[in-house]
């Protein structure tokens, strides 16, 4: 039987062909300069300004990479203040 021409051959793409988003590059560098100790617990991040002029960014890129490192819980928004960084949580072994 032979495919009409509605219908498509299945196209397969490979992960790393795929495009990785600008924020998450950059949550992704900040949250390696967190594990290394450049950014201790309790040190600001940078702010969505100098995330901007840094990686030459939008402030919404911006903004999406700091609220993805929230989010994992690497920092902690304070208005006002900007994104700290927090503590290590250790894990307890029952």
């Amino acid at each position: 039987m032979t495919a009409g021409p509605w219908e498509k051959e299945a196209i397969s793409v490979a992960p790393s062909s795929a495009v990785v988003p600008q924020y998450v590059k950059i949550a992704s560098d900040l949250r390696d300069k967190i594990k290394d100790g450049t950014y201790g617990p309790g040190a600001l991040l940078p702010s969505r300004n100098e995330i901007t002029a840094m990686y030459g960014v939008s402030a919404i890129t911006a903004r999406d990479a700091l609220s993805m490192i929230s989010h994992e819980g690497y920092a902690k928004a304070v208005r006002g203040r900007g994104h700290i960084v927090r503590r290590k949580r250790s894990r307890l072994t029952l």
